[in-house]
């Protein structure tokens, strides 16, 4: 018989990450607001009333990710006990992090609480899966993600026993970014628009260097230097970024809709590029033991490879096209 795959939806899943990333949010706004009017002068009422802000807007964040770990397990009728929250921070870890942060810049102290906030729901998260013996992806979302954060997608979805732990915590948390655990207790369930092939790709390219640190470096690097050519507009997919090493997630390279309003030289600059590109897919398709990551990769990972640059040739051929049809409308396009 046939097995169904089952898809998580692209809004379902963006309305859940948006709500978090709202009161992660909300405690670093706080915070801020407390500083503006009190100062950092008072260490332990700062510190009384941070840890009091991640109680609450941390309880809210890991009632949030049961809610939507056991929705998760009912949409796959999987048979796992209710979830249960992570622990908060306690009071002394609460302690640390503010005077660690005071002591280096206290700017970064509603960051800082932010990222302890939106640790609780992605503990939450780990802790169940690993409990089910579910597997974890971490899944990009929102307008911008980070060089670590790509490479962490990149490695699709993984066992939950191997997940990445600073003792009880997710390990790579960080504030600003709206990159959440989705989780799964068959190979059959997907994460619409979740691409993890597309992330691998760019990690294990960004540089010839097999060090992960190198790479990751090398990504962060290119990501800005793409920022200072080109600017990105809109939604979800993979293009572009910002100046402090982030991705911009987009649609198509360009807004499709806004071609009319793209001067001509702008619009065949696009064509040679697109065109630039597709020839670099061709050549990673005919000969792609030309990487030297490319005999390390199983097979799953190079047949998904495979597929995604020649979803991708596609859509470079299909933008290549609305750009010529456009140039031919102005009489301004040479065969």
């Amino acid at each position: 018989m046939a097995v169904t795959q089952m898809k998580i939806s692209q809004a379902s899943w963006e309305a859940y990450v948006s709500t978090l990333a709202k009161i992660n949010k909300k405690a670093a706004v706080m915070t801020q607001a407390y500083i503006d009017r009190h100062g950092v002068g008072d260490t332990k009422r700062l510190v009384d009333f941070a840890n009091e802000v991640i109680k609450t807007y941390g309880s809210a964040n890991g009632a949030l990710a049961c809610q939507m770990y056991n929705e998760l397990a009912r949409l796959q009728d999987a048979s796992v006990p209710d979830a249960e929250m992570a622990e908060l921070p306690d009071y002394p870890e609460v302690a640390r992090a503010v005077y660690g942060t005071i002591n280096n810049q206290h700017s970064t102290i509603p960051a800082t609480v932010e990222r302890m906030t939106k640790q609780v729901g992605a503990d939450t998260m780990l802790k169940n899966a690993r409990r089910d013996n579910a597997e974890w992806a971490w899944v990009p979302n929102g307008a911008e993600t980070c060089a670590f954060c790509i490479t962490l997608a990149s490695q699709g979805w993984m066992p939950a026993s191997r997940a990445q732990l600073n003792g009880s915590h997710a390990e790579h948390i960080h504030a600003n970014c709206m990159c959440e655990f989705a989780i799964r207790f068959d190979r059959e369930t997907e994460i619409d628009g979740y691409d993890p092939d597309k992330y691998y790709d760019m990690y294990m390219n960004a540089s010839d260097d097999n060090d992960s640190v190198k790479k990751i470096n090398a990504l962060r690097r290119e990501l800005y230097e793409d920022k200072k050519k080109i600017k990105y507009k809109g939604g979800l997919s993979l293009h572009g970024n910002n100046a402090n090493g982030s991705m911009k997630l987009d649609i198509q390279l360009f807004a499709e809709k806004d071609i009319k309003n793209q001067k001509s030289a702008s619009l065949k600059r696009a064509i040679r590029k697109y065109e630039k590109q597709i020839k670099v897919h061709e050549e990673k398709i005919a000969n792609p033991e030309k990487f030297s990551w490319w005999a390390g990769t199983d097979e799953r990972r190079k047949a998904g490879l495979k597929k995604h640059w020649e979803k991708e040739i596609k859509t470079f051929n299909q933008n290549i096209d609305d750009r010529i049809k456009e140039l031919k409308k102005r009489g301004d396009y040479d065969e």
